[in-house]
């Protein structure tokens, strides 16, 4: 049976859009581990053509490479950069996976790029990244046989070359010095982004993209706030693992942040969310929490609450010791969730990824990675992952749903971070679909994804947050009439 086939009787009527998504365009099929590692361009129609504004001053591209960084870097930029009236890029998005010889890479792109160009982002997760080429197999899944990928040299790594007088682009990065710096650092962080755009101290911009390590979101975005900049259309991800980095220009950190600030007058649209139904049968009210973990709900231990939630499928997989991946993405199908209400009454949920590093952390206790807090209610939520990767392809149309956005204004460039736990509940062989779909609603724009490890964004009225589980989506459209 052909791939097209296959997808038109996709299970539950799976994502029918993406049988006609094929059929326009180019697809790229990457081979698994277990196949060749050669990849392979498959033709098909010409898609429909878009004034990308190259005319007006407005390039950009994308390009992606696997293996050794010397070589993995020239070839993305060659594929980015062809057929590009400019070959230094002005403002550069970088993500390799997790593991991948972050100082070489920098150097490398340096060197090829030349002195001038502002280099941001941080570290897929290592299991692959994505543009609207396809998406690129890294590492495998699971912990164990992630870190023996990475050790044996299995990476990707994608970026995104733009080039345009129409954005002011700008960056910086810091680290954390001392506990309890995260919002002096992320300061400092946005200080140096703002005068790498050539901006007064405070000016605006239109939107901010961030890379913080895990652990230090919610300082970021206090640190964001602090700066004036909290109602900015802001979109982020924690940088993916293991041993996840986020850098800027010639610098990483393992423990700090990154910070891109864009600003124009182009349209500008973001969305944030995700992709879980909420259960109102089964929720508890937080009564005891040590640090991010969940210690008790009701007043009765936590995880024997969460347990009875799921009718005792928790200590089955607990009992399974062989069933410990399969145990991450139970847990990423049945996240916890809270309610955030804007002014005028829309309801919001902030969800919280249970995690288990090992049993015993489990039993004693729901580890997160967000702010909850005694008295806050939670909710079991859940999901499919058919469900979610329909989420991963609606995701660039909403963004377009902001004021700035009208019928005919045409996408040029645009980016999304991808929670690395909702990839890991679609199987392998469905992942390639999802850069498949997003073009098929993207317009075929060019366009960036950093499988994170948690994200952040803006709610409307209600601020920027940070969850588990969600996708976030940037796009920066061009002038109405632009379409050829």
């Amino acid at each position: 049976m052909n791939r097209k086939a296959r997808i038109n009787i996709a299970r539950t009527g799976v994502i029918i859009a993406a049988a006609a998504a094929l059929t326009v365009g180019s697809m790229l099929h990457f081979f698994t581990q277990s196949e060749s590692p050669q990849f392979v361009l498959e033709p098909r129609d010409a898609p429909r053509v878009i004034n990308r504004a190259g005319s007006r001053g407005f390039e950009v591209g994308t390009g992606w490479s696997t293996g050794d960084p010397k070589k993995a870097v020239a070839k993305a930029l060659e594929m980015a950069l062809q057929g590009k009236r400019e070959q230094k890029p002005g403002f550069l998005i970088l993500s390799p996976t997790a593991g991948s010889n972050v100082g070489a890479i920098l150097r490398e792109v340096r060197r090829l790029v030349g002195s001038e160009a502002k280099i941001y982002g941080g570290t897929s997760d290592a299991r692959g990244v994505m543009t609207d080429k396809g998406y690129v197999t890294g590492a495998g899944s699971g912990y164990k046989e992630a870190r023996e990928d990475i050790v044996q040299g299995r990476h990707g790594l994608s970026l995104m070359t733009v080039n345009t007088r129409q954005i002011d682009f700008g960056v910086g990065i810091a680290g954390l010095e001392a506990p309890g710096s995260g919002v002096a650092m992320t300061l400092a962080a946005v200080e140096e982004a703002v005068r790498s755009a050539g901006k007064r101290p405070g000016e605006k911009p239109s939107a901010i993209l961030i890379s913080p390590t895990v652990g230090l979101e919610h300082d970021v975005l206090k640190g964001i706030d602090e700066a004036g900049f909290g109602d900015v259309p802001l979109v982020g991800g924690s940088v993916g693992g293991p041993d996840g980095r986020a850098f800027a220009n010639d610098l990483s950190t393992d423990t700090g942040v990154s910070i891109a600030v864009l600003y124009t007058d182009l349209p500008v649209g973001w969305a944030y969310e995700g992709g879980y139904d909420m259960l109102d049968k089964h929720s508890g009210v937080v009564t005891k929490m040590d640090g991010r973990r969940i210690v008790e709900l009701d007043h009765k231990p936590a995880f024997e609450v969460y347990d009875q939630w799921m009718d005792g499928k928790v200590s089955q997989f607990l009992a399974d010791k062989s069933q410990a991946d399969r145990f991450r993405d139970f847990l990423s199908l049945h996240p916890l969730a809270r309610l955030r209400t804007a002014p005028d009454g829309t309801n919001y949920t902030i969800l919280s990824h249970p995690w288990a590093p090992n049993t015993d952390l489990i039993t004693n206790g729901l580890n997160t990675t967000t702010d909850i807090k005694e008295g806050d209610r939670v909710y079991l939520s859940y999901g499919t992952w058919e469900i979610l990767l329909n989420r991963l392809g609606s995701l660039p149309a909403k963004s377009r749903n902001t004021t700035s956005f009208g019928e005919n204004t045409p996408v040029l460039m645009s980016l999304g971070y991808f929670c690395a736990g909702v990839l890991g509940t679609i199987p392998e062989n469905e992942r390639e679909l999802i850069p498949t779909l997003i073009n098929h609603a993207n317009e075929n724009a060019p366009f960036i994804g950093n499988i994170s490890w948690g994200e952040q964004g803006q709610i409307p009225g209600v601020g920027n947050q940070h969850g588990n589980l969600t996708v976030g989506f940037l796009a920066i459209g061009g002038k109405s009439g632009d379409e050829e």
